[in-house]
Parts: structure tokens; sequence; C-alpha cells
């Protein structure tokens, strides 16, 4: 599992020009006392990045998981349940690097979860949960291996 630390400073380095994905740390008081009484925060975790893209659809990226939140309802994806992470809409020529805003999930079952980003920060975000992802699969990798 990745610090919420290290999952900022990724970002940091990035130096986005975002207007709708913050860091958690830079989300108004009044805005995080709403978005964590509509999630369940687990026991370690915490929230390191912010998206908004209207009141029906956000998603929150945490040490554990990405959480998103959309028409109400909330649906976790722990990074050791994704199996990779793509671009497909960039790849399949259905977006460009300037207009892309989707970044898939693939999940351990091969669902596929399209996942909304801001057009300026798909980048950043894709490196950082391909990060979260492989570092969470090499880590329970690591606890099968041991328990044998």
């Amino acid at each position: 599992m990745l610090s919420k630390a290290t999952i900022e400073a990724k970002y940091k380095r990035a130096k986005l020009q975002a207007t709708h994905t913050f860091l958690w740390e830079d989300v108004p008081l009044n805005l995080k006392a709403e978005i964590v009484r509509r999630i369940k925060i687990l026991d370690g975790e915490m929230i390191a990045i912010y998206f908004y893209k209207s009141n029906k659809y956000s998603w929150a990226l945490t040490n554990v998981r990405l959480i998103v939140l959309d028409a109400g309802k909330e649906t976790d994806y722990f990074y050791h349940l994704i199996k990779k992470v793509e671009l497909r809409d960039l790849m399949s020529g259905d977006a460009n690097k300037l207009s892309n805003d989707t970044i898939t999930l693939v999940l351990q079952d091969n669902t596929l979860r399209n996942i909304k980003v801001e057009s300026t920060t798909w980048h950043a975000i894709y490196e950082i949960l391909q990060l979260l992802v492989h570092t969470s699969s090499s880590i329970s990798g690591n606890s099968s291996n041991q328990n044998r």
C-alpha cells in the first residue's frame, strides 16, 4: 500500500492545471465534511485526491481504494481487485491527448469500469492508479506466497 504522502507527491510533481481535481488537503472544509458524510472511510484509510465533476459524479482516491459516487451510489474499487488500468478511449481513437476524460479499470473478473477524470489530469491519475494497482498486487501476491 502506498502512503497518502507518496500519492500526493506524485500528483504535485505533475504540476497540473486542474479545476475539478484536488489534493484532499486543498478541498474546502465544508465540502470535506459533506464528502465524509456520504462515504464510509475505513480504518487506516486516507483520502489523497478528490475529483468533483458534478453533484451526481465524483470520486475519492485513497491509499486503499478508489471510491466513486455516481448518482448517489457508492462503488468501491479496491486496488488489489483491479487487474489493470487502461486508456481504452485514447487507444481506440475515441479521444485524443487533449480531450481524454476516461480511464478504464479492468477488474479481476475482466469487467470493465470507466472512470471519468478531468481532461487535464488523465495522464497523472492514470500513472497514480497504475502504481497503486501494481503495488497492491505485489503486496497481495507476496502475502499469497507467504501463506503457502
